[in-house]
C-alpha cells in the first residue's frame, strides 16, 4: 500500500507540475504578445488580401495629392457592419478624412444636387460602387454626379447605395425596402459582375446566394460545429497567439491578393479542376436576368428608369497591363479561390456578349468589361477595385448611358423642374 500511495503521489506531482508549467508558459506567452503589440503594433496580417499600406504603395496612386495610406486605412476602419433586415448587413456610421458613411449606411456622394426637384439617380452595386480604393469625391457615384451636374448641366441628385459584397439579389431587396419606405427615384442603376460570380463559384447549389453564406447559415443552424469550437479554443490561447505572432514577424507580409476575405483555398483545387464554367457563368447570368425582370416590373409600377451595367475587372478585360497590375494579377492567380471567382466572372463576360445579341432580357445590359482596353496607365489595386483615376474613366461612359437612356425613356416620376431640365438638354426623345 505504501508503494501504491507513493506512486499515486508521484503521478499527481507530475500532473501538478505539468499544469503549473503549462499555466506559466501560457501566461508568459500572453504577456509577451501583449508587450510586443503594445510597443510595435500589429505586424503584417495574414487575414488581409492586400494590407492597406501595400495597396496604397501601388503605382495606381503615383502622383496623387492625398495620403493614399490614410485612405486605405480608413477603408479598412469603415468595414464593420451591422445586421440589416433582409439585406443582411450594412455599414455603420463612419467619419474620416477621405471616407464617410452616414447613419443610414450610405457613403457620402460629392457634386450631387440637394434640390428636392432634381433628377434623382440611385446607384446600386458592391464594393466597386461603394468605392474601395477611392476617396469620397472619387467614387463612381460622385464622379457621375459631377459629370451630370457640371458637364451635362441638369441638376441631379446621386445616391450611393453600393455595399461591400452585395450581389444583385441583395440590391433588389435593398431597392424594394427603399421603395417600401416611400422614397422615389427617377433612375436606378445596377453596377454588377464580380460578386454574382463569387456567389455562384462557391455556392452554385443555392440560386441567388449571397457572400458569407456558410458562416451565416451556421449561426442559424446551431452555431459552430464541435471541431470549429475546438479550433476557436486553441486559437484563443496565449501559446497559439505567440506562435502565430512569431510566424508573421519571421515570414513578413503576405503577397498581395493571395486570399479573398472569408474565403480560403481549402477544397477548391478539385472544384477548380472539374468546374463546368459554361454552366456556372450561365447560372450567374440566369439569376441576374431574373432580377432584371423583377426590377423592370418595379420600374413600371413606380415610374423609374432602370439601367444595368456589367462592370470591368482586372482579369480577361483586355486592358494593357502596367507592370504593377501584371504583378498583382500574377500574385492573385496563386489563390485558388480568386482564380475560381475570376474565371467565373470572365465566363460571365463572354456569355453575356452572346446573350446580349439575342432576345434575352440581358440585351438591356451595358457591358463595360472593356472600359480600360485603351488605358495604359495603372488603375487596378487588386482583382476588381480601382483607384479614383480609374473611376474617372468609367464615369464617362456611365454618364453617357444615363443621359442617352433618360432622354430616350423619360422617367414617369420626373418633377416638373427635372422634366424642364431634360427638355432643355436632351437633343431627342419624348417631351
Amino acid at each position: 500500500m505504501d508503494k501504491l500511495a507513493s506512486n499515486i503521489k508521484n503521478v499527481l506531482a507530475v500532473i501538478g507540475l505539468s499544469v503549473v508549467t503549462v499555466v506559466f508558459v501560457e501566461l508568459v506567452c500572453r504577456a509577451a504578445v501583449f508587450a510586443y503589440l503594445g510597443v510595435f503594433g500589429e505586424p503584417h496580417s495574414s487575414a488581409a488580401p492586400i494590407n492597406s499600406d501595400e495597396r496604397a504603395d501601388l503605382a495606381a496612386y503615383d502622383g496623387v495629392d492625398y495620403d493614399a495610406r490614410r485612405l486605405m486605412q480608413e477603408v479598412r476602419a469603415s468595414d464593420p457592419v451591422d445586421y440589416e433586415p433582409y439585406n443582411i448587413w450594412l455599414r455603420r456610421y463612419f467619419k474620416g478624412e477621405y471616407t464617410n458613411v452616414d447613419f443610414e449606411g450610405r457613403r457620402a456622394t460629392h457634386f450631387s444636387s440637394q434640390s428636392e426637384d432634381a433628377l434623382e439617380v440611385w446607384m446600386f452595386g458592391g464594393s466597386t460602387t461603394w468605392g474601395v480604393g477611392a476617396k469620397d469625391d472619387e467614387t463612381v457615384p460622385s464622379l457621375v454626379a459631377k459629370l451630370l451636374n457640371e458637364d451635362w448641366g441638369v441638376e441631379t441628385k446621386v445616391v450611393n447605395y453600393g455595399e461591400r459584397g452585395y450581389v444583385s439579389t441583395q440590391e433588389l431587396v435593398y431597392l424594394i425596402r427603399e421603395l417600401q419606405a416611400g422614397k422615389r427615384p427617377d433612375v436606378v442603376t445596377f453596377y454588377d459582375g464580380v460578386n454574382d460570380a463569387t456567389a455562384v463559384a462557391f455556392w452554385p447549389e443555392e440560386r441567388g446566394a449571397h457572400a458569407l453564406l456558410d458562416d451565416i447559415r451556421e449561426r442559424f443552424q446551431g452555431g459552430r460545429s464541435r471541431s470549429d469550437q475546438v479550433r476557436a479554443l486553441v486559437q484563443s490561447t496565449g501559446m497559439y497567439r505567440a506562435a502565430d505572432l512569431a510566424g508573421r514577424i519571421l515570414h513578413g507580409p503576405p503577397d498581395p491578393g493571395t486570399a479573398e476575405p472569408g474565403v480560403g483555398d481549402e477544397n477548391y483545387e478539385d472544384r477548380l479542376e472539374h468546374a463546368d464554367f459554361d454552366w456556372l457563368g450561365n447560372r450567374a447570368l440566369d439569376v441576374w436576368a431574373e432580377n432584371i425582370r423583377l426590377v423592370n416590373a418595379l420600374a413600371a409600377e413606380y415610374g423609374f428608369t432602370p439601367i444595368f451595367i456589367f462592370h470591368p475587372g482586372l482579369w480577361e478585360a483586355g486592358k494593357p497591363l502596367h507592370p504593377s497590375e501584371q504583378h498583382v494579377l500574377e500574385v492573385q492567380k496563386r489563390s485558388v479561390a480568386l482564380t475560381m471567382i475570376m474565371t467565373v466572372r470572365a465566363k460571365m463576360a463572354e456569355l453575356l456578349e452572346i446573350r446580349m445579341a439575342g432576345s434575352d432580357v440581358l440585351a438591356s445590359v451595358h457591358n463595360l468589361d472593356g472600359a480600360f482596353s485603351s488605358t495604359t496607365e495603372p488603375v487596378y489595386i487588386d482583382y476588381t477595385h480601382i483607384s479614383g483615376n480609374g473611376n474617372r474613366i468609367v464615369a464617362g461612359p456611365l454618364r453617357g448611358i444615363i443621359v442617352e437612356t433618360v432622354c430616350r425613356e423619360r422617367p414617369a416620376s420626373l418633377s416638373e423642374t427635372a422634366r424642364a431640365g431634360l427638355n432643355a438638354k436632351c437633343p431627342v426623345g419624348p417631351r
